[in-house]
């Protein structure tokens, strides 16, 4: 199931609240930069620099992994 960021607005018009969906959110866990290395989870998404990082997280450059 995917995970979108969506966005709320009100309309002064029309006196109505709207909401656009934006951006897929990849999580961790579906992310081809995540690797389970033998301390925990690690992301690469840096010039080959090794993060901590949690499977159910999310960034803003997450790219999702190819089925």
């Amino acid at each position: 199931m995917s995970e979108y960021i969506t966005e709320h607005y009100f309309d002064g018009e029309s006196m109505s609240i709207h909401q656009a969906q934006r951006e897929e959110i990849v999580r961790c866990r579906d992310c081809k930069h995540l690797h389970e290395q033998w301390s925990g989870y690690e992301c690469e998404r840096f010039s080959g620099e090794y993060h901590r990082a949690e499977p159910n997280g999310f960034c803003a450059w997450g790219e999702r992994r190819d089925a």
